[in-house]
C-alpha cells in the first residue's frame, strides 16, 4: 500500500519563514587585485562600495539586483559566521524573513546548521549551512547598519589601479 503524501496532515509550525532573494555572493580570492581586475575591468562590473584599507581589499560590485563581494580572507569573518573562509570558494548569502523558523525547519529535516542565528557586526542576523556539494549558504535576516552603509557601502568608490597601495580612507 502506498501513502499519498498530499493526504497526510502537515505539521503546523508556530513560525514561518520566507526566502526573499539573493543578497550577495562572497568570494575571497587568492589574489585580490587580480580578481578585481577581472570582475571590474575585464567584465565591466560597477563598484558599488569599497571598504579596502592598507591591509585588506574589500569591495562590492553590482551584480544585477544583488552584489558580488570580493574580499581578502579575514580571521574575524571565520569566527563570526562559523564557516572557515577558503580562497576561491563562493559563499552565497540569501535574504530571509523568519530566520529562527528557517533554522528550526532545517534542523527538523536533518540539515546540519553550522552556525545558529547570530547578530553580525554590520547589523543583520545570520545562520549558516552547506548545500549538498559543500557550498556555504548564509541566511541573512535584517538590514545592514545604516551608518556602515553610509560610510562604506552604497556610493560608487573611486577605482583603484591593481597593485596600488590601499590607503586607509574608505572609497
Amino acid at each position: 500500500m502506498t501513502t499519498d503524501m498530499a493526504s497526510q496532515p502537515r505539521q503546523k509550525m508556530a513560525e514561518t519563514f520566507e526566502i526573499l532573494g539573493l543578497q550577495h555572493i562572497l568570494i575571497c580570492p587568492s589574489h585580490w587585485d587580480e580578481s578585481m581586475e577581472f570582475w571590474r575591468d575585464t567584465l565591466g562590473m560597477q563598484v558599488a562600495g569599497d571598504w579596502s584599507d592598507e591591509n585588506h581589499g574589500a569591495a562590492a560590485l553590482r551584480f544585477g539586483d544583488s552584489h558580488l563581494i570580493v574580499a581578502d580572507q579575514e580571521d574575524a569573518r571565520d569566527k563570526e559566521t562559523g564557516v572557515p573562509i577558503k580562497p576561491g570558494q563562493p559563499y552565497i548569502y540569501v535574504k530571509v524573513r523568519g530566520l529562527d523558523a528557517l533554522v528550526t525547519n532545517l534542523k527538523s529535516r536533518g540539515i546540519p546548521v553550522l552556525s545558529d542565528p547570530v547578530k553580525l557586526h554590520w547589523g543583520p542576523r545570520i545562520a549558516t549551512v552547506k548545500d549538498p556539494d559543500g557550498i556555504p549558504v548564509l541566511f541573512v535576516e535584517g538590514e545592514p547598519d545604516p551608518a556602515l552603509v553610509a560610510k562604506f557601502g552604497i556610493a560608487p568608490a573611486a577605482r583603484r589601479v591593481p597593485g596600488e597601495t590601499r590607503d586607509s580612507s574608505p572609497g
